[in-house]
C-alpha cells in the first residue's frame, strides 16, 4: 500500500481506519432507510386512519339515510293504507287554519263536529256579520304519483281519471248531506277540505297545471267548493276583508246621513214642525181651560138639581160629569225642555 505509507500510515491501521470508515457509512445508510421507513410507516398509518374514518363517515350517514328512507316508506304505507291516518290529518289541517285566522281576528269563532239537524260537519265556522261557512274535510287515497314523487307519463291519465272518480264520489256524498242548507244564516255551499294542495294538483293536466278535468265545475254544481288549506285561508280573509269595507262603508254613509239630516231636516223641524206643534198645544190648552171651566158649572148646577130632587137621574146610566181634563205638555223649543203651560 504506497499510497497509505506515503500519508504515513502503517498498513494495521490503515486497515482498521478503512474498517471504521466503512461501518459508518453503512450506519448511516442504515439510519436514513430506517427513517424512510418511519416516514411510510406513519403515512400509512395515517392514510388507515383517514380510511377508517371515512368508512366510519359514510357508515353513520348510510345509516341515516336508510333510517330516514325507512320512515318514509314506513309513512307513505300508512298514508295509503290507513284512512284514519288520513282522516286525522285533514281534520289536524282544519283546525290549525281555523286558529290561526281566529287568532289574526279574520273570523268571530268555529265550532268543531257542531250538529246540524242531526248530522255533524267536521267545522262550523261564524264571520264576524254572523254569516256562517261549513267545512268539511274530506281524505281521500291519493294517487301513486303523490305518494312517490315520480309519473310516468303511461299511466298518469288513467290514475288522474281514477282519482277524479274518487273525487267525485266524496262530492256527490257531503252534497247529499247538505248542511248548509240545513244552518240559517250560511253560505249557500259547503267547502270540501282537503289535505293539502298537492291533493287538487294531483288532478289536474301535470304539464299545463290547469283543471282539464272539470273537477271544480262538477263540485260547484253539487254546492261545493274544493280547496286546500291555502284555498280555505283566502276564503276567510276574502269573507273578512269584504265585510270590513262593507263595515266601513256603512259607516261613510251614516255619516253623510247624519250631515244631510242636520243641513235639510233640522231647519224644517225647528223653524216649521215644533213651532206649529206648540201653538196647537197652546191653542188646546185654552180649550182645555174653557172645557173645565164650563165643566165647573155644570158640575154645580147638576148638584144642585140632584138635591133638590128636580130630576130622577140615578134611573139614567152615564150621567155623571168626568174629572177635568189634564193640562196638556208643551214642548218647549226654547229652553229644549218638556214643562206644562202655566
Amino acid at each position: 500500500m504506497p499510497s497509505l505509507r506515503r500519508h504515513g500510515l502503517t498498513e494495521p491501521l490503515a486497515v482498521s481506519t478503512f474498517i471504521a470508515v466503512s461501518a459508518a457509512g453503512r450506519a448511516v445508510q442504515l439510519e436514513i432507510r430506517t427513517r424512510s421507513q418511519v416516514q411510510s410507516l406513519c403515512e400509512e398509518k395515517r392514510r388507515g386512519n383517514e380510511l377508517r374514518e371515512s368508512k366510519e363517515v359514510d357508515t353513520i350517514r348510510y345509516d341515516a339515510l336508510k333510517k330516514d328512507y325507512d320512515n318514509i316508506v314506513i309513512q307513505q304505507s300508512r298514508l295509503k293504507d290507513s284512512i284514519s291516518i288520513r282522516k286525522d290529518a285533514g281534520e289536524n289541517t282544519l283546525q290549525r287554519v281555523l286558529d290561526e285566522a281566529k287568532q289574526q281576528s279574520l273570523i268571530k269563532d268555529f265550532n268543531l263536529q257542531l250538529e246540524i239537524a242531526g248530522k255533524r260537519p267536521d267545522a262550523v265556522i261564524e264571520m264576524k256579520n254572523g254569516t256562517k261557512i261549513v267545512v268539511d274535510s274530506k281524505h281521500p287515497e291519493p294517487p301513486n304519483e303523490l305518494l312517490s314523487g315520480s309519473k310516468d307519463n303511461g299511466d298518469d291519465d288513467f290514475d288522474r281519471k281514477k282519482y277524479k272518480e274518487k273525487l267525485h264520489n266524496h262530492i256527490r256524498d257531503l252534497s247529499k248531506k247538505g248542511y248548509h242548507s240545513c244552518l240559517p244564516d250560511s253560505l249557500n255551499l259547503t267547502i270540501m277540505l282537503v289535505p293539502g294542495e298537492g291533493y287538487l294538483q294531483a288532478a289536474y293536466d301535470p304539464s299545463s297545471g290547469v283543471d282539464d278535468l272539470g273537477l271544480h265545475d262538477y263540485a260547484a254544481k253539487q254546492n261545493i267548493l274544493l280547496v286546500g288549506p291555502n284555498g280555505l285561508r283566502s276564503i276567510i280573509q276574502l269573507l273578512s276583508f269584504q265585510q270590513m269595507e262593507e263595515d266601513q262603508a256603512a259607516k261613510l254613509d251614516d255619516e253623510n246621513v247624519r250631515q244631510i239630516l242636520q243641513s235639510h231636516l233640522q231647519p224644517l223641524w225647528t223653524n216649521s214642525v215644533l213651532p206649529k206643534m206648540r201653538k196647537m198645544t197652546l191653542d188646546l190648552d185654552k180649550v182645555v181651560n174653557s172645557i173645565n171651566d164650563l165643566g165647573d158649572d155644570i158640575s154645580a148646577f147638576d148638584e144642585e138639581l140632584r138635591s133638590k130632587a128636580v130630576l130622577d137621574l140615578e134611573k139614567v146610566g152615564k150621567t155623571k160629569l168626568p174629572k177635568k181634563v189634564s193640562e196638556p205638555v208643551i214642548f218647549d223649543v226654547d229652553s229644549r225642555t218638556n214643562s206644562p203651560n202655566q
